[in-house]
């Protein structure tokens, strides 16, 4: 189930990515006023994704999830969903700015990533299939 569900976001993604890249290079640059937000937005994202990245790298999922408590998994997946985007939003809205082909490979490759370290913490704090680790899930 599980390869599934990763076959299915790969595909996704080869369209959603972009698809959105194209959307933000074509429509939102052309915006100055909404530039600075998105770019600033998805650089804080990024920066707390980062940070979360690199905590539950040297601490472990177990040890970050009995620190913050029941809501880390849920902000984890959020920070997950969040990250190509925000990848794409920064390497399309900053300077220099990159072909939206480009950023769109980028955020295809960051996303699949990504979604492995999420299936890792979640494995990792649930079990495989939400059975056998040291919390059941969703709490």
């Amino acid at each position: 189930m599980e390869l599934f569900a990763i076959l299915f976001a790969g595909c996704f993604g080869l369209v959603a990515a972009p698809v959105y890249c194209f959307v933000v290079a074509r429509f939102v640059r052309r915006h100055r006023v909404l530039n600075p937000f998105g770019f600033w937005g998805s650089v804080a994202v990024l920066g707390v994704f980062s940070f979360e990245f690199v905590v539950v790298s040297s601490r472990g999922a177990v040890a970050v999830r009995e620190f913050v408590g029941s809501g880390f998994f849920g902000a984890h997946s959020l920070l997950v969903l969040a990250a190509a985007p925000a990848l794409g939003c920064v390497l399309l809205l900053g300077r220099p700015r990159l072909p939206w082909p480009v950023v769109a490979a980028l955020c295809w490759f960051t996303g699949m990533a990504v979604l492995l370290y999420h299936f890792d913490v979640g494995e990792t704090l649930y079990g495989i299939d939400g059975v056998g680790g040291p919390y059941a899930f969703p709490f």
